[in-house]
């Protein structure tokens, strides 16, 4: 019985499929999904009644309409007949509306009636479909894309396309996941590694492989800026890979989309910040940014001068180099045998927990007097740079009074010494500027950034140089200075930030960051600010915390083991929040809209009540 449905699977729905095809092949452009009355044709046919399966239950979860096919030989009439157009209902209302949102991207399976296993016919339609769009370019690119969820996995040595019937496996095991070096860390114990197979995203939205819907309260890890399922970043990323896959940035070589995003660069951030040095990781920007200051002295005659002053609570990355200037002792504790004397941590100017019953001037004036203290007893001859992020995230959305920038910028310009701002987090929009030093209208000298440049879709990073500190390298020399990287520059993720950077100006999310920051910001302060166990609700743009205490008034900091509770209460309730520390972090897409914050609030709000609740018992 089960394999005759699969097998009149095969017969009728290949038919309706070939002939809606015929009928509906449309163009793909920027603004909406490419062939959809096919696609939507081809939804009916593998709705078969039960068929759908797990991802049927995701959308009647969501209450969307919930398939159910008519008889096979109505479908095929419907999918392409001579005289009309009709077809079966839209899984989605929003998609294929030019501009318009959509709220997540079809899905399709083709599984036996139970919804347990592929049928066979039925994978191997779905791996024909790719195969009979092949002189479409942009009705494969919807297929290929990842929209159509399964492939054929059968191969039948009769079948003329038996080569393209290829599938992966119908879900994540267990077995595949412990494959994974960070399996061994169990951030969500309460939950099986199965259960933490993310599966797809849409805008704010992320889904488990087993279906369940949850905000993304915390951009990956602040990460995804434009939002998640950006077609104009895949199609991007698609076009460039075909044309130029790779060719390396050494020996005088460059392409296209890295010439153009470094003279995008130029024209974003402040100042004479100029010229740009790409690189893959975070981590790696900052390694290139503490590079290029030691060959900028070296250059200069100033050989000695190699140290780097950093701030307690600081994270720039997971080098031996970055571990060197780490500020969480924690994560820098292994590998203190291997890193130079002199580096230096302080303390960074903290208004929450430094300012007493001072003010915010008062505290920068005296961290300031730390930081000159600090490079003077070192010794001036022999600091190259102090290196600081804007916003202190992985310390616990430490955000400093507005005005200490400039005074580190003082500092450094009185014992000449240079300033390295660590943007992987805050630029590109974070906190409601395109970067985070223009709120306090400071220039370093380097600008290391990464994350926020293509939203995650690819790895990118980069170290951007003042036009003054770029000077002293020739450029007629024959000799390399700082040596790059086999993917420096490399032109897929530099056609993916380009393809980011224009989301961000069309959509205007830097400024959407800031409104729905100050949304974000009173939301929480007027939800939970008079909470006992909340401290203080700060925010800067879209980086917004609660700063947890014990509910005994001391104000001392809530044990993390305590606070760490808010990622599962917060994950039941619909959302992936950052509970670390005492501090329970949001960060979520640049692209999230007022209802999505109030929801975001909600969510946290409540989750914060009832742990409030039970601190009480």
């Amino acid at each position: 019985m089960e394999q005759a449905h699969c097998d009149g699977l095969g017969a009728g729905a290949e038919r309706a499929v070939q002939r809606s095809l015929d009928r509906h092949r449309v163009e793909g452009h920027q603004d909406g999904p490419v062939g959809v009355q096919a696609l939507r044709d081809f939804e009916a046919v593998l709705a078969l009644d039960d068929g759908l399966g797990a991802n049927e239950g995701r959308h009647e979860q969501r209450g969307d309409v919930a398939l159910r096919s008519p008889d096979l030989d109505q479908v095929a009439e419907a999918g392409g007949g001579e005289d009309g157009d009709a077809g079966a209902p839209p899984l989605e209302d929003g998609i294929g509306a030019n501009g318009g949102a959509v709220h997540e991207a079809p899905y399709f399976s083709a599984r036996d009636p139970k919804g347990l296993q592929p049928c066979e016919e039925g994978r191997r339609l779905v791996a024909r479909l790719g195969w009979h769009l092949g002189d479409d370019d942009a009705s494969r690119r919807f297929v290929d894309g990842g929209q159509v969820g399964e492939r054929a996995a059968h191969v039948d040595a009769d079948d003329e396309h038996a080569g393209h019937d290829t599938v992966p496996p119908m879900a994540t095991t267990a077995g595949d996941i412990r494959h994974l070096w960070t399996h061994k860390t169990q951030d969500h114990p309460w939950l099986s590694d199965e259960e933490l197979v993310i599966d797809h995203a849409e805008g704010v939205w992320v889904w488990t492989e087993q279906g369940k819907k949850l905000m993304d309260g915390f951009a990956g890890l602040a990460v995804v800026n434009v939002g998640h399922g950006r077609r104009e970043i895949a199609e991007a990323i698609a076009e460039q890979t075909v044309k130029l896959a790779y060719y390396p940035t050494t020996r005088q070589f460059s392409n296209r989309p890295a010439a153009q995003l470094a003279a995008k660069l130029a024209s974003l951030t402040p100042g004479d910040l100029d010229l740009t040095m790409f690189a893959v990781s975070g981590s790696e920007a900052n390694e290139r940014s503490m590079q290029i200051a030691r060959h900028y002295w070296m250059a200069k005659g100033k050989a000695d001068k190699h140290k780097v002053i950093s701030f307690l609570g600081g994270y720039h990355g997971a080098t031996m180099g970055t571990y060197a200037i780490c500020g969480l002792p924690q994560l820098a504790a292994p590998y203190a045998k291997l890193q130079p004397e002199g580096f230096t941590k302080l303390a960074p100017p903290h208004p929450y927990r430094d300012r007493g019953t001072g003010t915010d001037e008062e505290l920068i004036a005296r961290r300031g007097r730390e930081l000159r203290e600090a490079i003077v007893r070192e010794g001036p001859d022999t600091v190259s740079a102090v290196i600081l992020e804007p916003v202190l995230s992985s310390g616990g959305f430490i955000m400093p009074p507005i005005g200490w920038l400039r005074k580190v910028r003082a500092v450094c310009d009185e014992l000449d010494v240079l300033m390295i701002a660590d943007e992987v987090i805050t630029g590109f929009g974070r906190t409601g500027r395109w970067f985070a030093v223009e709120h306090d209208d400071v220039v370093p000298d380097l600008m290391s950034v990464a994350k926020g440049i293509t939203s995650g879709y690819i790895p990118l990073s980069a170290s951007i140089a003042t036009r003054r500190l770029a000077g002293v390298f020739p450029d007629d020399t024959k000799e390399e200075n700082v040596h790059p990287n086999t993917y420096a520059a490399h032109p897929v993720a530099c056609a993916a930030a380009l393809a980011n950077l224009q989301i961000m100006e069309k959509d205007n999310l830097v400024e959407n960051a800031a409104a729905m920051g100050t949304r974000l910001l009173e939301g929480l302060r007027t939800a939970i600010g008079n909470s006992p166990l909340v401290g203080e609700v700060r925010g800067r743009g879209l980086l917004v915390c609660a700063d947890l205490v014990e509910p005994d008034g001391s104000g001392r900091p809530l044990d993390k083991d305590t606070v760490a509770k808010l990622d599962r209460k917060a994950w039941d309730r619909g959302a992936i929040v950052y509970a670390r520390g005492n501090v329970l972090r949001l960060a979520p897409p640049l692209c999230i809209t007022r209802e999505e914050v109030d929801t975001l609030v909600d969510i946290a709000a409540s989750s914060i009540r009832d742990l409030e609740r039970e601190t009480a018992r």
